[in-house]
């Protein structure tokens, strides 16, 4: 298809006027940082669900730790895709959204049908862990030089735990590691 054809810029024209209308269907899914949003796609691991569905407080402590023990060795052995997911699965235990679509895989995701969930973050054990999951994302995304990404996370870890010693490590890193950093990074990182 030639763009410079008027077909070609009625057919551009329809894809943008379609991309807005999917945008308005799902802002607050987009709004959300992405290891919350890669949380609606766990729905589908059976150990995930079941963590979700359990009342017991200590029993799904139980499974989110697994899940970060797992992301610890995976992240040890260099497998930093892994490990990012072990710990996103770890929060998704706790933090995550659901569907009320069965079929939202081909439906798409709107926002209509999802729920927000931020259960037990009160619970001092559940904050820790979740802050430490969220820390433990940030040096995966550091591994990966995804820099943006470590920040968001370092910051939900200290909403959480304003004394996370390795978030703010991890935050400051962030800041001052890429080459385009600054002045005003590095002044952001000594605050910290």
């Amino acid at each position: 298809m030639n763009p410079d054809s008027e077909f070609g810029r009625l057919m551009q024209q329809a894809a943008a006027i379609k991309t807005e209308q999917v945008k308005a269907d799902r802002r607050r899914f987009e709004a959300q940082p992405p290891f919350v949003q890669n949380t609606l796609f766990q729905c589908v691991d059976e150990e995930v669900s079941r963590a979700r569905s359990l009342s017991d407080i200590d029993a799904r402590l139980q499974i989110a730790q697994t899940f970060k023990n797992a992301g610890n060795e995976l992240f040890k052995r260099g497998e930093i895709y892994d490990a990012n997911d072990k710990y996103e699965r770890c929060l998704g235990c706790f933090w995550y959204i659901s569907t009320s679509q069965p079929d939202w895989k081909h439906q798409g995701v709107k926002d209509e049908h999802h729920t927000y969930h931020e259960d037990l973050l009160d619970h001092d054990e559940v904050k820790s862990l979740v802050a430490t999951a969220l820390a433990n994302i940030a040096a995966c995304r550091i591994k990966l030089g995804e820099w943006a990404g470590c920040i968001t996370a370092c910051d939900h870890a200290l909403r959480l735990s304003p004394a996370c010693v390795k978030a703010l490590y991890r935050r400051a890193q962030a800041r001052t590691l890429p080459k385009s950093s600054g002045a005003a990074e590095l002044d952001l990182a000594i605050a910290d």
